[in-house]
């Protein structure tokens, strides 16, 4: 079934065929292989969610049942630190982290965006970017189409349109950047695409 362009806008990009296909509610890591990622109890959307930083922590998890990417969606809340922070959102990773990350990004002179990654602690700076994210909770939508190619949601409002990647894997992962100051990640989910 089709459905248009205008009733996916109106939807807020949260129209999912099914249910989800794997969903994190921040509350575990089990499952995931973590290095200096934890679960914060105190804070969430609700809490509690996974923390991500200092530099360096991160987490990451190949979804059980999910073989492929394409025509699906990867849907997340995340809280950034205060300024100057920066959080990872992976995702088409293979088990040694190459592949393409969302980067959220707090500082007005490197913007968030699209990456391109070599592991789970190494990526280049993003090519296609959109406004500074501030410290408050945030809705994130990645939708992976044929191509591939990417459309990133915030808040319900396309901020990058078909942009293109490449997928190496499955797997993704979260990951806290910029010093001392990381993200909280909450609200996990994989699903189908309409």
């Amino acid at each position: 079934m089709a459905i248009s362009a205008a009733i996916m806008g109106a939807l807020g990009a949260s129209a999912r065929l099914g249910g989800n296909l794997f969903f994190n509610d921040g509350s575990s890591l089990s499952g995931w292989t973590v290095s200096g990622a934890t679960v914060d109890a105190t804070i969430g959307n609700p809490a509690p969610s996974l923390k991500v930083y200092p530099i360096n922590q991160y987490a990451y998890i190949a979804p059980p049942g999910i073989t492929d990417l394409i025509g699906k969606s990867i849907k997340f809340d995340c809280k950034l630190g205060t300024s100057g922070a920066l959080a990872n959102l992976f995702f088409g990773c293979n088990a040694s982290g190459a592949g393409r990350m969302l980067r959220l990004d707090m500082r007005s002179d490197n913007l968030p965006g699209i990456s391109t990654t070599t592991s789970w602690t190494a990526w280049s700076t993003p090519s296609s970017t959109f406004a500074v994210i501030d410290s408050n909770w945030h809705t994130y939508q990645i939708d992976i189409k044929t191509g591939p190619v990417v459309d990133v949601w915030k808040d319900g409002v396309k901020v990058l349109s078909n942009i293109s990647i490449v997928l190496n894997g499955t797997y993704i992962g979260i990951s806290g950047d910029g010093g001392s100051q990381g993200g909280n990640f909450d609200n996990i989910s994989i699903f189908n695409t309409v």
